[in-house]
Parts: C-alpha cells; sequence; structure tokens
C-alpha cells in the first residue's frame, strides 16, 4: 500500500513564470532589500545576487522599484535606489508614510521567478515643519583677534530629521578700502557633524591695518529647508590696538577710518551716506562698514529703500566712545528710541523712502 502525505498550503509573495517546456529546472531565487522602511529621501539596496541556477544558466535581473522608475533584465544582480525627497512629492502624499510596490525578477530564459517588496517610505517634510536650526558659537560676533591667517568656525546645527549640510560662506572688507560693504572671498562646505567644522583662510589686506570678516553658516535640511547663521569679527594686522581705537588715519582723504554698525531690523534694504558719499547698503541684520570721518561736524543719512510696511527699528553705532566726542551726537530727522554718546536707534514704520538723520562731531 502507498501513502501519500499533502503539505499544508504556504501564502508567498515570490510567484514563478515557466515559459516553455524544456526540461530545465527553475533557478533558486534568493530576493533581499534593505532597508524596506524609513524617512525620505530614503535609499535601498535591492539584491538578488545570492540566487543560483542548478543548470548552471546564466541569470538575467530586472527592477521595478515602484515609483515610476525601473530597470529592464540585465546582468546586474544588486541595485541601489532613492525614493523621492519631500520637495518632489506633491502636497496630497506630504505628512505621511506612502508605500512603495517593488517587484525583483530574474530569469535563465526558461523560467521567471519574482518577488513584491513593500517599501515604506515616511514623509515628514509638510509645510508645517520647522527650519532647521544653526547657531555659530565661535568666532563669537564682534570678536577681534591679532595677525590671524585662518580661522575654524564651530556651529551647533540640528533639525528634526537630520541635517544634510553646512555650508560656509567668508565675506571681508578691508579697512582701507574705499569700496563699500563686503565682497565674498571663499565658500566652503561640510558634511561632518556635530560641530560640521572647516578651516577658512583670511586673506590680509595689502598696505593696511586691518580687515573686517563676516561668516554665514547655512545649514540645509533633507526637505529643502535651510536657514542661516552670521558672525562679524576683526582682524589687526600690525596694529593691536587700532580696534580699541575703531579708527586709522585715512591715506590721501584728510579722515579718520571708523567702523561703524548697521542694525536693521525690517525686511528690506537701505542706503547710508556719510558726509555726501554713500557708504553702504545694508539689508535686514548686522551690518559691518569702514567710512572715512572728518573733522568737526559729520553727517549720517539712511534711507530705507525698500520696506515691507511692518515696523521695527534701524541702529547705528559709530566707532567707540573714543571717536564720537561726547554730547555731540544729534538727530536731524527721524523718531528716537534710544541715544548714547556713540550709537543711536531710530524707530522705523518700514515704509520706503523712509529717511533718518543724524549729526557728530569727531572726538
Amino acid at each position: 500500500m502507498t501513502t501519500t502525505t499533502v503539505a499544508p498550503a504556504v501564502t508567498t509573495t515570490t510567484t514563478s513564470t515557466t515559459l516553455p517546456a524544456t526540461g530545465n529546472r527553475p533557478p533558486n531565487a534568493i530576493f533581499e532589500a534593505k532597508p524596506t522602511s524609513g524617512v525620505v529621501p530614503l535609499s535601498v539596496h535591492f539584491d538578488m545576487c545570492k540566487s543560483t541556477d542548478p543548470d548552471l544558466d546564466a541569470l538575467l535581473y530586472k527592477y521595478d522599484f515602484g515609483d515610476g522608475s525601473s530597470q529592464p533584465y540585465s546582468n546586474q544582480c544588486s541595485a541601489d535606489h532613492t525614493y523621492p525627497n519631500a520637495t518632489s512629492l506633491s502636497s496630497s502624499v506630504r505628512a505621511a508614510a506612502q508605500d512603495f510596490p517593488a517587484e525583483l525578477c530574474l530569469t535563465d530564459n526558461h523560467f521567471e521567478r519574482c518577488k513584491s517588496i513593500t517599501i515604506n517610505a515616511e514623509n515628514k517634510c509638510d509645510r508645517d515643519k520647522e527650519d532647521p536650526a544653526i547657531e555659530i558659537t565661535d568666532p563669537p560676533d564682534g570678536n577681534s583677534y591679532d595677525n590671524i591667517d585662518t580661522i575654524t568656525p564651530v556651529v551647533r546645527a540640528t533639525d528634526d530629521i537630520g541635517v544634510r549640510r553646512v555650508d560656509y560662506t567668508l565675506f571681508g572688507q578691508d579697512f582701507c578700502s574705499y569700496s563699500s560693504g563686503f565682497t565674498q572671498e571663499q565658500k566652503r562646505s561640510s558634511n561632518v557633524g556635530p560641530a560640521y567644522q572647516v578651516t577658512l583662510n583670511l586673506t590680509p589686506p595689502p598696505f593696511c591695518f586691518g580687515k573686517a570678516f563676516r561668516i554665514v553658516a547655512t545649514v540645509s535640511d533633507n526637505c529643502g529647508k535651510s536657514s542661516d547663521a552670521v558672525t562679524n569679527f576683526f582682524v589687526s594686522y600690525g596694529c593691536p590696538s587700532c580696534f580699541s581705537r575703531s579708527a586709522s588715519q585715512g591715506r590721501g582723504h584728510g579722515g579718520q577710518r571708523v567702523v561703524w554698525t548697521s542694525d536693521l531690523s525690517v525686511e528690506g534694504r537701505g542706503q547710508v551716506v556719510v558726509n555726501g558719499a554713500a557708504a553702504f547698503a545694508p539689508g535686514k541684520g548686522r551690518s559691518f562698514a569702514v567710512s572715512s570721518i572728518a573733522k568737526g561736524e559729520n553727517r549720517v543719512e539712511g534711507i530705507l529703500v525698500e520696506g515691507s510696511g511692518k515696523p521695527g527699528t534701524w541702529r547705528f553705532e559709530l566707532g567707540g566712545a573714543d571717536v564720537v566726542a561726547a554730547g555731540s551726537l544729534h538727530v536731524v530727522a527721524g523718531e528716537v528710541a534710544l541715544i548714547t554718546q556713540n550709537a543711536v536707534v531710530f524707530r522705523l514704520t518700514g515704509t520706503p523712502g523712509e529717511r533718518v538723520v543724524f549729526t557728530f562731531q569727531k572726538k
């Protein structure tokens, strides 16, 4: 008597297609995908390289990644695929998890074996996601140094779903130059945390006692959002006491070169005129510039060239207490919020064309 045992049914996502019968045996297919879930952009490694064929037939492999992209049959037994960054996803799927039905197939030209693998890509890049945060902890804003040729900024960068990179842009302003504002000197990037450090080269000015530098650090996340942090510092070259005076003698202009600060809190752009000459065009935030002041009365005029109509303040600080004569700073136009010996803060309505004016005597 012959006994036949029937095995229990097994459910599997693997399918087998038999091509025209040849007596050939089907391949032993092994399909792998790692990882099968995560936050976009999600990089997944698909692998069929452990598959074998009992007849030693050459195997061909194809991939359907489930997001509209695929690779046709080839001898490539593994493939890497990145599921889309949130910036490329439609608003309807943002802030949600999305399943991608990937399918892997192999064939020995007699049998085809396929397997479906679901990739779960979580999208945290909704419109309400906060921007990444960044802070420059070194060098401190407004710090001064003597005769240095490099600096390594230190930042703290954080993000809810991870920092992608930090970019650095270095600007410089020669104190003996009569050009207005900073000019870009170099840009460096770093993808290494947690301090995201790079070394920036500081170019000394020719025939000048010092230079103002600005570092702008920009952090980017995987959602296409970014934030900036700014720090300003000074370097003296052969004149260690120059920054305590905040000035040096101009060459051939009959005036004194003074470092001054503009701090504009409103959205927009200003234009600063010192003694009738355009000196600087600062934007929102803290900016440094160098201007020549003369003996006797000096006049500073600030005009809000571009504005959003929202109120704020505009602060000017000229050198130090040893630059402005005591009691000589007077407001000619504009609403004053605060006035000291060498600084004045104006209230602004944020209206384009708004004008503030003050005068002072050189000490």
